[in-house]
C-alpha cells in the first residue's frame, strides 16, 4: 500500500464514525487538492491593484490598450502597438521596487500580467478585456484577448480619496471575484464559533464549499 494510502487510511480509522475525517482523507488525495485556477496562488494586495490601475491609466486613460499576445519565451520582442503595454509593465515594477524597503525582485512581467492578474482583475470587474475586433469577452470563457481597458469601478477606485469609499470599491472588487465565497466564509466562521480550529484549518474545510456537492450545512456539521 502506498505511504500515503497507509496515512489516510490511519486517519479515517481514528474514530470511523466521524464525517469530517472521510473528508479530510478525499480532500487530500483529490487530483484538485490545490485549487482549480490561479486566483488563490496569485499574490496581490490592495496597493499592488492600484499600482497597476495607475500604471495602465497613465499611458491610455479610458482608452484600449493593446497587450501582448504571445508569450515572451516565444517571441521576446513587442511588436508594433504592444510598446505602451511594455511601458505599463516596466513602470509597475520601478513603482513597486520604490515601494519595497527589502528590494525584492519583482515578479511582474508582461507574461504574468497578461495571464495571471488580469484574468482575476477582469472577473473583479476593474478591466474590461476584448479581442481583435474590439468585441467584449467573457471573464469565464478561455479567449483571445487583444486590448483591455479600465472599467468605471477601477476609476474610482483609482481616483476616490475617502478610504472607506476605497475599501468599498476594493471589497466590491473581491466580492465580483470571489462570488460571495468571502461571505461564506464569514457565516462558517460565525456558525461555528470555536476556538480549536485555526484560519488554516478552516479554510481547508470551506474551500470545497460547493464542490462535490458540499454545502455550508454540510461542511460545518
Amino acid at each position: 500500500m502506498p505511504k500515503l494510502e497507509k496515512i489516510l487510511l490511519e486517519i479515517t480509522r481514528l474514530d470511523p464514525s466521524k464525517e469530517c475525517l472521510k473528508f479530510l482523507a478525499n480532500r487530500i488525495k483529490s487530483s484538485d487538492y490545490r485549487g482549480l485556477h490561479l486566483s488563490q496562488h496569485n499574490r496581490y494586495d490592495q496597493n499592488k491593484i492600484k499600482t497597476i490601475i495607475q500604471a495602465i491609466f497613465n499611458e491610455a486613460g479610458e482608452d484600449f490598450l493593446q497587450i501582448r499576445t504571445t508569450d515572451m519565451s516565444k517571441r521576446p520582442s513587442n511588436i508594433i502597438g504592444e510598446e505602451v503595454y511594455a511601458k505599463v509593465v516596466d513602470n509597475i515594477c520601478k513603482s513597486e521596487i520604490a515601494q519595497d524597503n527589502l528590494r525584492k525582485k519583482n515578479q511582474v512581467t508582461q507574461d504574468s500580467l497578461r495571464k495571471n492578474l488580469f484574468v482575476d482583475m477582469h472577473r473583479m470587474g476593474l478591466i474590461e478585456c476584448y479581442n481583435k475586433n474590439k468585441e467584449p469577452t467573457n471573464p469565464y470563457i478561455q479567449s483571445n484577448i487583444k486590448y483591455i481597458s479600465l472599467t468605471p469601478l477601477a476609476i474610482e477606485f483609482l481616483n476616490v480619496q475617502d478610504l472607506l469609499r476605497k475599501n468599498f470599491c476594493y471589497t466590491q472588487a473581491l466580492e465580483n471575484l470571489l462570488q460571495g465565497f468571502g461571505a461564506e466564509c464569514r457565516e462558517v466562521m460565525i456558525e461555528l464559533d470555536n476556538h480549536y480550529l485555526d484560519i488554516e484549518e478552516m479554510m481547508f474545510f470551506v474551500t470545497f464549499l460547493n464542490i462535490e456537492n458540499f454545502t455550508r450545512s454540510e461542511i460545518i456539521e
